[in-house]
């Protein structure tokens, strides 16, 4: 099973064409130039870093490298490589598809090495136990950590991973080569670690070809395989995204509509992810106005509610989620989508100071995935009714009964929000603004500067 080719391979990765701006389309405001760095009321770069850098931009391609690694458990056959070659890296239902379709175009994965099953040098019970005196004088007490270094010098056999270390500073990051293991077992399961060369008497990184491997994920992929757990796991990897699940109740709960929280489906990418890694194109909404919002699946847009009094550490995103043929429809067997087509309303909060002070059950007040970024669920907060998360008939939008969508203080923001439309490829939205100055709307392209604001 363990098939291997005589010489080293490398693939490195080209890099596509950078962000850029996009013309104002059919119902949208005009497009607004970049404002100058001194214009005092220029609206903020909300895919910048705001209150701290959250994510950051990601563009191109980038090599995976795929380790399929078995340790013959009977009770766990290992799937065909050419099964899960599909399942990352084809023009179908894949990892490399999912991230084209989430980026809307601007980002996926290229294949660093072909796939081909290595065997386990040892019997399952080692890599699931501990040693924790050293018998054998290895270096390591964890079975976990033997395997992971295991699997990567297994593949070093046939890779030069050196060459991929681009800047050249001795620490190969996944935005570099991502470095994937994948394990057979009828369960799914998933997580990235940071591996070690050797964990006694004294830790020491893992290094191969003198090049230092920081992180590196695992995925035990199910069967049949699950296409969600290996988009989940790489983009925590690839993307920096945080997890979203809660061990408890919430309010809002991102469920189905983000992958971060269900990782087992194929739906997308929040917007506030999107936004942070350049993929999401928005207009800027201070003031009152009708705005046609077409699906975020097919075109990357959404609009950001933002008070300028308020500042920047707290707005709105809202976005039009349509299932149609996307990844958020599901991709049967491997992997659940949508229960609903409908318009999502995320209320961002950027301040840490505000996000870590919220009482949320069981989270770390510094874990902002599941504190910052909350889903305003059109069912008053049940987070098991995915379906009802979302509005999808016409009329005003009320939370918690009142037609002012809610800062975190609770007290009510000056935006209200009307659908003219139902569910569609494009949904006709009113917002209003409870001022007697209305502020233009501007157009903002992925990762662009500010663009200026008419806020008095």
């Amino acid at each position: 099973m363990n098939t291997r080719s005589a010489g080293k391979r490398h693939v490195p990765g080209g890099v596509m064409a950078g962000a850029l701006w996009i013309a104002a389309g059919a119902g949208w405001t005009s497009h607004v130039p970049p404002a100058a760095p001194s214009d005092p009321v220029a609206a903020p770069d909300f895919g910048g870093a705001i209150c701290g850098e959250k994510m950051s931009t990601r563009a191109g391609r980038v090599p995976l490298l795929t380790i399929l690694w078995d340790p013959h458990r009977p009770e766990h056959p290992a799937p065909p490589a050419a099964e899960l070659d599909e399942k990352l890296y084809g023009s179908g239902p894949s990892v490399a598809s999912w991230l084209s379709e989430n980026s809307g175009g601007r980002f996926t994965i290229e294949r660093a090495m072909p796939l081909a099953w290595r065997d386990a040098d040892f019997k399952e019970d080692r890599y699931w136990g501990a040693d924790p005196g050293d018998t054998d004088g290895n270096g390591f007490v964890t079975g976990h950590v033997e395997k992971w270094a295991e699997a990567v010098r297994k593949a070093d056999e046939n890779l030069d991973f050196a060459a991929f270390d681009t800047d050249h500073d001795g620490t190969l990051q996944p935005t570099e080569l991502a470095v994937l293991v994948i394990i057979p077992q009828m369960g799914t399961f998933g997580t990235m670690r940071q591996p070690a060369g050797r964990e006694v008497p004294a830790w020491e990184p893992l290094t191969v070809d003198g090049v230092v491997i920081p992180y590196v994920t695992e995925a035990y992929v199910g069967s049949p395989v699950n296409l969600g757990v290996l988009c989940h796991e790489l983009a925590h990897l690839m993307l920096g995204a945080p997890d979203m699940y809660f061990s408890s109740a919430w309010t809002y709960a991102p469920g189905d509509l983000s992958i971060m929280d269900r990782s087992y489906t194929t739906t997308h990418l929040d917007p506030y992810e999107k936004l942070k890694l350049g993929w999401l194109t928005t207009t800027v909404v201070g003031g009152p106005g009708e705005f046609d919002l077409r699906d975020v699946e097919r075109h990357n847009e959404a609009l950001v509610l933002y008070d300028r009094a308020r500042g920047p550490g707290e707005y709105f995103i809202v976005e039009n989620r349509l299932r149609g043929t996307s990844f958020d429809a599901g991709a049967g067997a491997a992997g659940p989508g949508l229960a609903a087509d409908g318009v999502a309303i995320w209320h961002v909060v950027e301040d840490p100071a505000i996000y870590g002070a919220l009482t949320v059950p069981g989270v770390d007040p510094g874990d902002w995935g599941r504190r910052a970024v909350r889903l305003l669920r059109a069912n008053g907060g049940n987070q098991w009714d995915d379906a009802g998360a979302v509005w999808n008939t016409p009329g005003v939008v009320r939370v918690g009964g009142s037609a002012s969508l809610p800062w975190i203080d609770g007290t009510p923001s000056v935006f209200g929000i009307e659908l003219l439309s139902g569910a569609g490829e494009t949904v006709r939205i009113r917002v209003s603004v409870r001022t007697d100055v209305a502020p233009a709307s501007q157009k903002q392209g992925a990762s662009s500067t500010s663009l200026p604001s008419n806020t008095p």
